[in-house]
């Protein structure tokens, strides 16, 4: 009860006072923030409610995302390389489709990772269900207390892009994945390899990728950008693993 009285009381500061504090955050924030942040205190979008169940969310959803993409690593990483191991290509190139069978495959290993991806999803937000997150679908993110964003998203729209992000970084490391797996020449390189993309993108794609992705703690074109980058290197990977499996001779 005494928390929840201590709580209460900080929640009607916060409304007593949002035109100062607005004004304030206005006067501190950097020239690009300026104008959200006014458009933000002209709509009322400012501080009405307590931040924990956001919190809670982006803290869940970034732990279901690291889960998902180790998962997503672990089925697809060993795809191309175990042919190899087994000095199985030679064999596939000698019948009239072997060539196809890496069109196959990549398409195999993006179903795969669909379906794990999909799974796992499923299992962690019925999880999550039990939060009973409901409550704050129709609430705008930016009417969180100490919440700024760039798009005026509700609740729900907010945990449906992260849905979207988890599923979109979750297929470029797929490809990448993959990509690795059809240069290196063993198991211990791949897995050498793999830690290497894994820690870059838990420990700073994760954070501007998934939980910064739409905060107005950094530029609203940098995200965009990282996402148009990394879209169109996997493309690049594609074509070019596409065209070497045309062009690849076999030495016997």
């Amino acid at each position: 009860m005494f928390w929840e009285l201590q709580a209460r009381e900080t929640l009607l500061d916060f409304h007593r006072n949002q035109d100062t504090i607005m004004t304030n955050q206005i006067n501190r924030a950097e020239r690009f923030q300026k104008k959200q942040l006014k458009e933000l205190k002209e709509a009322g979008q400012v501080d009405m409610y307590p931040e924990v169940s956001l919190r809670n969310m982006e803290e869940i959803f970034r732990n279901i995302a690291i889960v998902v993409l180790i998962s997503v690593l672990l089925i697809v990483s060993p795809m191309f390389l175990s042919d190899r191991s087994k000095q199985m290509t030679e064999l596939q190139y000698t019948s009239r489709t072997g060539r196809h069978l890496f069109r196959k495959k990549f398409a195999a290993g993006m179903f795969s990772s669909f379906i794990v991806m999909t799974v796992l999803l499923a299992v962690y937000l019925s999880f999550y269900s039990l939060n009973d997150p409901s409550a704050f679908f129709e609430v705008p993110i930016n009417s969180f207390i100490a919440a700024h964003y760039w798009y005026h998203l509700t609740f729900f729209q907010y945990i449906v892009l992260s849905i979207v992000a988890i599923y979109v970084l979750g297929f470029i490391l797929t490809i990448i994945s993959m990509g690795i797996s059809t240069l290196v020449p063993s198991f211990i390189s791949l897995i050498g390899i793999q830690v290497i993309v894994v820690l870059t993108l838990l420990i700073f794609g994760l954070k501007y990728m998934l939980s910064l992705m739409v905060s107005m703690g950094v530029p609203i074109w940098l995200v965009p950008v990282l996402y148009g980058i990394l879209i169109m290197g996997v493309i690049l990977i594609t074509w070019r693993l596409w065209m070497r499996e045309r062009k690849l001779d076999i030495v016997l």
